[in-house]
């Protein structure tokens, strides 16, 4: 696609979004989130986790915003064929890379598994994802029909079901770690594109939501979890879920926000470059050996806990994670070039969509 027909500010919204699943996992799965902190640094720490939560529903919600078009219901299966194959790069590689230099034992059974990283749940969010995509044809068709009236009725119903987690996961919602999770906000965003809600309001106010959704969220945390009493210290994480209302009115204010924003088209290739490699990102740094393995001991390097220091601590990992993965995505593109691995993917296809009208048409014939 060329760069003048992009939103590059979805795009940038996507690289933050990354950035922002990051700086999750540094915290959580680097066992910073957990150590005994000072309050001022237990702020800090929580002000940065809070910041970014919404990260995961905003990437969702990009996939249904840029996914949606008017009378187009069929998705390019070929994008989802050359992820599929992304996936399975990485899974296999890292394992290989990971047994080689000693860090894991090599495992017959292990190797084999990784050729199958969507069917063994090696990523939770891509095999919830997978089930989402081929589920958007429907997904598509259903909001092309949908009026604006039960269009907001829905969108009522999304936030009505962030209550139920916050106390008792009553949906089964699983607070967002599912696929019907992300089916409702792919849903949520296709619904803004076809309605163009984002232009309800201008960008000053989708940042004023924005921040004062973040604000109560934060300071709930604080307030909780310093609280003398006992029930609600034990709910200081009542609003920190996917499925919190505080988080997905968040992540619907920045969907809302950046897509009105416009850059100079000469920033386009350098968005790109970050932006073609976000969810490599995902699939390197969140894999399970090096989650385990790598990303599990960033708490063991800090050195100190004096504010500034963890601060800046927190935030050169971060960037250190990020840059590491775009800079061996581009390694991968490289390889797929030569590999023609889009090629591959376009000529499968074709053969399942030569195949599904086959059966199609045949079974037309004899109804």
């Amino acid at each position: 696609m060329k760069s003048s027909t992009r939103n590059l500010g979805i795009d940038i919204l996507r690289i933050l979004s990354m950035l922002g699943v990051v700086f999750l996992h540094v915290l959580g799965h680097g066992g910073i989130l957990y150590l005994d902190h000072t309050p001022v640094n237990f702020s800090m720490v929580w002000f940065f986790e809070v910041l970014t939560y919404p990260a995961v529903n905003c990437f969702v919600l990009i996939s249904g915003y840029v996914g949606y078009k008017d009378n187009v219901i069929s998705p390019k299966i070929k994008n989802l064929l050359s992820l599929m194959f992304t996936v399975t790069f990485y899974s296999i590689s890292i394992y290989l890379v990971l047994a080689y230099s000693g860090i894991i034992p090599f495992e017959l059974n292990a190797f084999v598994k990784n050729f199958f990283p969507t069917m063994y749940k090696n990523y939770w969010f891509f095999s919830a994802y997978f089930g989402m995509f081929l589920l958007s044809p429907l997904l598509n068709l259903l909001v092309q029909h949908l009026s604006l009236k039960y269009a907001l009725a829905f969108l009522s119903v999304l936030l009505f079901l962030g209550t139920g987690p916050t106390t008792y996961d009553a949906f089964t919602l699983t607070e967002g770690y599912s696929m019907i999770w992300l089916v409702f906000i792919y849903l949520t965003g296709a619904i803004i594109k076809k309605f163009k809600l984002n232009e309800l309001l201008s960008k000053k106010w989708w940042l004023i939501i924005a921040l004062t959704a973040f604000l109560i969220t934060w300071i709930s945390k604080i307030a909780f979890h310093y609280s003398s009493i006992t029930y609600f210290n034990n709910r200081s994480n009542l609003l920190i879920k996917y499925v919190s209302p505080t988080i997905i009115i968040m992540a619907v204010a920045l969907l809302c926000l950046f897509s009105k924003i416009k850059c100079n088209p000469s920033l386009a290739k350098i968005i790109s470059f970050f932006a073609s490699s976000t969810f490599s990102v995902y699939l390197i740094h969140d894999n399970n050996y090096i989650r385990n393995h790598l990303m599990s001991k960033i708490h063991t390097f800090i050195d100190s806990y004096d504010f500034i220091y963890l601060t800046l601590f927190i935030i050169f990992m971060v960037l250190a994670v990020f840059v590491t993965c775009i800079l061996i995505d581009k390694i991968r593109i490289v390889i797929f070039k030569i590999l023609k691995i889009e090629k591959l993917s376009v000529g499968i296809e074709g053969l399942i969509r030569k195949a599904v009208n086959t059966v199609y048409l045949a079974l037309e014939k004899k109804m």
